[in-house]
């Protein structure tokens, strides 16, 4: 062996070696967890402690390669804003910068009839009172800061004061990554993941990825579209001579894009479009995006003698193939908002 071939070897050991050594650490932390009593509101001494142990266990997983960069987060931004900010907000930590303006808004409130339980909708309360609204939340805003630097991995606190709707956006896909378990769920967010993923792949001119992860996307929401129409889709089969036998599974997870592909079409969402007397039809552009999906066989690829590269121009071809069918099926990529689940070890 030569000695570059040599050095790639040491250099692979020693990565995984590392991956071991902070697997061992990451049980390490949890054993410290489970020590932990159970988290009492009015124990703010031991919710801190057990953030603390939150953000550690997020680090050694991270280093571990056990967690993706938005679960990495989504784990330190819940230990400070779940655990630490809104503890010590509600334990009255910050009284000595809010009362203050508190005591302001409570006798606005009353000025102008208001109830206890009773409150403005939002933007019709009087400008003073907003004003005082906002600097409340710029003492809550500065707070949450100051913990992210204390508590907080360098570089998440960091990306909190650069970039906070970056954070939060990456922290929202990392709770969704480890709490939505609802299979229609998750493969929309999956799409959406495909779909900025191929995004990023075009901008850097990847167009062989960029056609893959838009394919995939396609895959996604189509096996969403025949689980949602069920019905429809069992007279489909039906009409298409396609037993579960055949398909070896009724469950549209475990079928093969060419059989979404071919279902849709019989469903009728997939029709054919007639425009200035020309017939497109939007069944064998939705085959065109898989075929170039295939091609990440390798077999597949050289059998084929399909090119070794894919241009920007062919590139535009599986794009509008991807806009074609993702408009025929009204897909949508909306998200919700973020929630603070609780962390599992």
């Amino acid at each position: 062996m030569n000695e570059e071939i040599i050095e790639g070897i040491i250099d692979s050991v020693k990565h995984f070696t590392k991956r071991a050594e902070s697997s061992i650490e990451v049980d390490k932390v949890i054993d410290e967890i489970r020590l932990l009593k159970e988290l009492d509101s009015d124990d703010v001494v031991n919710i801190e402690n057990s953030a603390k142990l939150y953000i550690e266990l997020a680090e050694k997983k991270y280093q571990a390669g056990l967690l993706s960069e938005q679960e990495y987060i989504y784990y330190q931004y819940y230990a400070v804003v779940a655990l630490i900010h809104e503890t010590r907000w509600l334990k009255g930590h910050y009284s000595n910068e809010l009362n203050s303006v508190s005591k302001k808004m409570r006798d606005i409130e009353k000025l102008h009839g208001l109830a206890q339980e009773e409150y403005w909708a939002k933007g019709n309360a009087p400008l003073d009172y907003q004003l005082l609204a906002q600097e409340y939340e710029t003492v809550l805003e500065s707070k949450l800061e100051e913990e992210f630097i204390e508590f907080a991995s360098k570089d998440v606190s960091e990306l909190f004061i650069k970039d906070k709707s970056k954070l939060e956006a990456l922290s929202e896909i990392g709770r969704r990554s480890i709490f939505i378990k609802d299979e229609i769920e998750r493969l929309n967010d999956l799409a959406v993941i495909y779909e900025s993923e191929s995004k990023v792949n075009e901008d850097g001119e990847a167009f062989f990825s960029a056609s893959i992860m838009l394919a995939a996307a396609m895959e996604a929401r189509l096996i969403v579209q025949c689980i949602l129409n069920r019905e429809d889709v069992r007279n489909v089969l039906l009409s298409m001579g396609l037993s579960n036998k055949k398909l070896k599974s009724k469950n549209p997870l475990n079928w093969k894009l060419n059989i979404l592909i071919e279902v849709s079409a019989n469903a009728g969402w997939l029709p054919d479009l007639e425009i200035d007397d020309i017939v497109f039809s939007s069944k064998m552009v939705g085959h065109t995006l898989r075929s170039t999906r295939n091609f990440v066989h390798p077999g597949m690829h050289v059998k084929r003698k399909a090119p070794l590269a894919l241009g920007k121009e062919q590139f535009k071809n599986m794009k509008a193939a991807y806009i074609l069918v993702s408009k025929l099926l009204n897909w949508s990529n909306n998200q919700t908002q973020p929630t603070a689940d609780a962390p599992d070890d």
